[in-house]
């Protein structure tokens, strides 16, 4: 439809060159017959012949700035350049464009947009002059939709408002999730998971945590029992099948674990005990929020009435908080540094019991940190001496001189609830900043149940 457009134009443009050019050869014609026989009669020179220049009327009740009435306009083709009438080479300066004059500033802006460049459109107030809508071939009132509508009535105002109110653009910024989600709001979201844990555990008077990790593939003996034996089942059935034998293999060294699962409840409810009776604010457990050894060391806690704290972490795929973590106190994070930095935050130990990737990531992040310097050191206990020394073996590394000989005590081992809290206990007792007050201390918080 464009070259339709701009075929029409210039052949509109030739036509209106060929009927001015017409008419100003008259013109000159007479002028010349005027101009040679005046001075035949009064014996002067005879003079060049030019056209007789009249400023055209402009019609009566136009306002001012309008067209002149029979204006004789020279309109060229677009890109074709005009010629002076003494030399008769292009003039110097911008080509000169075909002109069209439509009714309204709004049609010319959508007009001048669809013919492009080539073409200079021009609104006078009423009508078409250069170029009819007869010559166009298009309908500028239905053709051209404009920019902006005009508000006439009540129902379009009210249309307008409603589509103010439906635009992302009008959400208050606090509540337009779709912006909150951009990327370069990352830095707000940042601050929003570091925030909101921080101010809920201040209301709740958190002062201290003992952070507690583990993996969360070892279950309460019971449960890992009964897989093993489902696997054992089986293999009987299929006793060729290698894959059986790997998984079952897996499953009983599972189940031997799964006393780390008891431990770990125990100490929960140890701490959870003492939760009340810390010296300067509450001290209880913190986990990840997970199953396996951290839903143990919270429903530790839950066993004896007390609270605990579950950092948990939006994850591919889906993963829920274990049913032990107190529901008020049960945090989800998007990131993984304000979790992490959570953890530490009010870390008064971590207890780190035989786990995979993420346990090990905890551990050595806190041992690191505190190797730097960059956090004061705190106790950090790997429950399960025989498991670790297989995933980590410090003297292997003091020995090829990757590690200081005092960086080897940084951590150490312990087997039973009872022994890993005690040695923090005294830990703080030594560094003189006790956790507890002496007669609560002396009897190690335990509680008058067993699980």
């Amino acid at each position: 439809m464009r070259e339709d457009w701009k075929e029409t134009m210039a052949n509109t443009t030739r036509r209106t060159k060929a009927g001015t050019a017409k008419t100003a050869s008259g013109d000159e014609t007479r002028a010349a017959e005027t101009e040679a026989a005046a001075p035949a009669r009064s014996g002067a020179k005879p003079r060049p012949a030019r056209a007789a220049a009249r400023k055209p009327a402009r019609a009566k009740g136009a306002p001012k700035g309008a067209p002149a009435t029979g204006a004789k306009r020279k309109v060229t083709e677009a890109g074709a350049g005009t010629k002076t009438p003494k030399s008769g080479k292009p003039a110097a300066g911008p080509r000169a464009k075909s002109l069209v004059i439509v009714e309204s500033p709004t049609k010319s802006r959508t007009l001048s947009k669809f013919l492009g460049r080539g073409f200079t459109v021009m609104a006078s107030n009423g009508h078409v002059m250069d170029l009819p809508k007869s010559q166009l071939g298009v309908d500028i009132e239905n053709d051209f939709e404009p920019e902006y509508v005009p508000i006439r009535t009540k129902n379009q105002a009210l249309a307008k408002i409603k589509a103010i109110a439906d635009s992302p653009t009008y959400r208050q910024a606090d509540r337009d999730l779709d912006f909150l989600q951009r990327g370069d709001m990352r830095g707000v979201r940042l601050m929003l998971d570091y925030l909101k844990p921080q101010t809920l555990l201040n209301e709740h008077e958190i002062a201290h945590t003992i952070v507690v990790f583990g993996s969360t593939r070892i279950p309460e003996p019971a449960v890992a029992t009964r897989a093993a034996a489902e696997l054992a089942a089986a293999l009987a059935a299929r006793p060729k099948d290698t894959e059986l034998q790997r998984r079952l293999a897996i499953a009983r060294r599972i189940e031997a674990k799964s006393r780390y699962y008891d431990v770990a409840r125990q100490f929960g409810r140890l701490v959870g005990v003492c939760g009340n009776k810390a010296i300067g604010g509450r001290i209880m457990v913190m986990t990840g929020g997970g199953p396996g050894i951290m839903e143990a060391a919270n429903r530790g806690a839950c066993d004896v009435g007390a609270q605990s704290v579950g950092l948990n972490i939006a994850l591919p795929h889906e993963q829920y908080p274990n049913p032990y973590v107190s529901p008020d106190l049960c945090f989800s994070f998007r990131y993984f540094a304000m979790r992490k930095l959570h953890f530490l935050l009010r870390a008064r130990a971590l207890v780190a019991f035989p786990g995979g990737y993420g346990t090990m990531d905890e551990l050595f992040e806190v041992l690191t940190l505190s190797q730097t310097r960059k956090i004061s050191p705190v106790p950090v206990i790997l429950v399960g001496e025989a498991y670790w020394r297989h995933v980590l073996d410090p003297d292997f590394l003091m020995a090829e001189g990757t590690i200081d000989p005092e960086d080897r005590d940084l951590f150490w081992y312990a087997e039973t609830a009872e022994e890993i809290w005690r040695d923090i206990l005294l830990w703080y007792e030594l560094k003189g900043e006790p956790l507890l007050p002496p007669d609560v201390a002396d009897e190690f918080c335990r509680p008058d149940g067993k699980g």
